[in-house]
């Protein structure tokens, strides 16, 4: 039977722990916070960006260039190969987000015929 000066210091390590815990917690949910004000802020960017492209598409419809996937070469292919880019997280704590970046990945690579991974 354990005396009552180990019962104590398990209960002030697990205590310990808990407050490690609490901080990493509230470590990750400031980073998670961040990031998304960090989205929030590119945004405005992006859909001003991809306006843009599409106006300049519209106007110029006899426009054939190999980033627009309309040229005439393109038309006469049977099967175009598609390229999946899987970017992962390699900081602490970022095993679940891998995971379910791959898996996600996995899924477009099962519904495609013919891709290419690039990790």
């Amino acid at each position: 039977m354990a005396n009552a000066k180990e019962i104590q210091n398990r209960i002030r390590s697990i205590q310990d722990t808990m407050k490690i815990t609490r901080a990493m917690y509230m470590m990750s949910s400031m980073k998670l916070r961040k990031a998304k004000q960090q989205l929030e802020n590119t945004e405005p960017y992006f859909f001003g960006l991809q306006d843009q492209i599409s106006s300049i598409l519209y106007h110029f419809p006899d426009m054939e260039h190999i980033y627009f996937d309309n040229r005439s070469s393109d038309n006469a292919e049977s099967f175009k190969k598609k390229a999946y880019i899987v970017l992962t997280g390699d900081k602490g704590m970022a095993g679940a987000y891998n995971h379910n970046v791959i898996k996600e990945a996995q899924a477009l690579c099962d519904n495609s015929d013919n891709y290419m991974l690039l990790l």
